[in-house]
């Protein structure tokens, strides 16, 4: 995991939602998406995840990049798919992604 400066902490924590999408992975180590996820989760910051073309890429990408994305589908409050993306997850991971979305309409409504 990486570490996250007082300056990252403090956006997450005023923010409503952390967004992430498969395209930060070109930028930012998995170890500093998941850091930065799991703060999120810590701080009751929601977070939605768009994996985009590079999700597919991610599935069969290094271990960490796997364990990264599977933190992200099943972390994620709200999950961003196409339909191309839908279809090469497994069904398991279809309904997983509604139970989130279910959760994240409950806490939505909450706020």
């Amino acid at each position: 995991m990486s570490k996250l400066s007082s300056e990252v902490k403090i956006a997450i924590e005023n923010s409503k939602v952390l967004f992430c999408n498969g395209y930060g992975f070109d930028e930012l180590s998995p170890g500093a998406i998941l850091s930065a996820m799991e703060y999120a989760v810590e701080v009751g910051t929601s977070i939605f995840f768009d994996p985009g073309p590079r999700g597919k890429e991610l599935s069969t990408g290094s271990p960490d990049e796997q364990r990264a994305l599977n933190q992200l589908l099943r972390m994620s409050d709200v999950l961003l798919l196409t339909s191309d993306e839908v279809s090469f997850k497994s069904l398991l991971i279809l309904h997983l992604s509604l139970i989130v979305i279910m959760i994240a309409y409950s806490c939505l409504l909450q706020r």
